[in-house]
């Protein structure tokens, strides 16, 4: 049985950690920046505090390093510079990085991988049942995806293998649909808050949540909706007369990826007047 081990006591760490012994899977346990972490870690997941990566790494087959994106290469040398790690998987859960990170890897007979969970983990003792229904994007040497593979399998999850080269492009996606839409309920409450209308705030946040569940149920497609959809340029034209500077650029430029998407939903309706509009008010070189 392959025993797992996490260098770093953080959300992910316990989180991934607890879903692995909940499913049977041996946690051989927790190394950390301190000594409680890692033993908090370990009473959350019935396995044991090691002193230093490098007892943690001599004790597992796999190490995961949840570690800040920042610190998985520095951490990674000083696990590999005490050597014993031949046979070896080591992984991080980096949405970015790719199994690169890890130098001389394959020269110290090290498989190395990358496992991101595509799920917010914002707490470290209620989160790990959120991290059951992620998907999982999976990257790295065939034989560490050998190994990753099984592992997603006990644990019941659905993963993904994603090429090096695609990592970036992956993580942009991601950003896109969870950071960008927080950048667009920004804008959307700065302009109830122009119009006095603060207190109406969750009736537009309730409006956000029940179309991300109409798009996670339906699709982008079948949950669009609106004046770009329906062709209606006399409306669109308000919007954007109402806005100005980037809130105005950014508007139009979403707008005309929703005439992209509103032409695959209806191939037959003439949106030239939208785009007429949309190009009227695209800024111009001074």
């Amino acid at each position: 049985m392959t025993r797992i081990g996490f260098v770093g006591a953080g959300k992910v760490g316990f989180s991934l950690g607890r879903l692995m012994a909940d499913r049977g899977i041996e946690v051989s346990g927790y190394a950390s920046r301190t000594r409680a972490s890692a033993e908090e870690a370990a009473r959350f997941t019935g396995s044991a505090a090691f002193r230093d990566p490098q007892s943690l790494a001599a004790a597992s087959d796999l190490v995961f390093l949840t570690v800040p994106d920042d610190a998985i290469a520095s951490v990674w040398q000083a696990i590999s510079g005490a050597g014993g790690l031949s046979g070896k998987v080591v992984c991080h859960t980096s949405g970015f990085l790719s199994s690169d990170v890890f130098a001389g890897a394959r020269g110290r007979g090290v498989s190395a991988a990358s496992l991101h969970p595509l799920m917010a983990v914002p707490d470290r003792l209620e989160s790990w049942g959120l991290l059951a229904e992620s998907l999982y994007a999976a990257e790295g040497d065939l034989d560490a995806l050998a190994v990753l593979g099984p592992l997603c399998d006990s644990m019941g999850v659905r993963y993904e293998v994603v090429g090096k080269e695609g990592k970036a492009l992956y993580h942009c996606a991601a950003s896109l649909v969870s950071n960008c839409a927080v950048a667009l309920a920004f804008m959307g409450e700065a302009a109830f808050a122009s119009l006095g209308l603060e207190g109406s705030v969750p009736g537009l946040r309730g409006l956000m949540v029940r179309n991300a569940g109409s798009v996670a149920a339906r699709g982008p497609a079948a949950a669009l909706t609106g004046p770009v959809e329906r062709a209606d340029a006399g409306t669109l034209e308000a919007h954007l007369a109402a806005l100005s500077g980037d809130d105005r650029e950014l508007y139009r430029r979403l707008c005309v990826k929703l005439v992209e998407l509103s032409r695959l939903k209806h191939p037959e309706r003439d949106y030239g007047d939208v785009m007429s509009v949309l190009d009227f008010f695209r800024p111009r070189a001074s």
